[in-house]
């Protein structure tokens, strides 16, 4: 078996799913420290909704990918790489949330 279309998509999942363990495990460890524990679950019912979703949010782009493809042959190797476009523009705005977020966690540290 050929592997070397599959390893950077695994390297990059596993990547990304130890960045949002480590995003996970600060949270927690933030509401420990503010004796809020009990929202604990909160963090937890998150975490599942954000799984669930995704998977949705792929299961949908994944069908509408093979429906506009049925219904015009002649742009199939178009549909893809333009919602990898719309995606890439989407991931770039929100780098404006990880400001947010560092703003957020040193008004908590006061």
């Amino acid at each position: 078996m050929d592997f070397s279309t599959a390893l950077p998509t695994f390297v990059i999942t596993l990547r990304e799913g130890v960045e949002a363990a480590l995003v996970v495990g600060i949270v927690l460890a933030l509401l420990q420290k503010a004796k809020q524990s009990r929202l604990n679950s909160w963090v937890y019912a998150g975490v599942g909704v954000g799984i669930v979703v995704s998977a949705l949010i792929g299961v949908l782009f994944s069908w509408i990918i093979q429906i506009l493809g049925a219904a015009n042959p002649q742009y199939t190797s178009v549909v893809e790489p333009g919602l990898e476009g719309v995606f890439s523009v989407l991931a770039i705005g929100s780098c404006h949330q990880h400001e947010v977020t560092k703003a957020a966690l040193e008004r908590i540290r006061q």
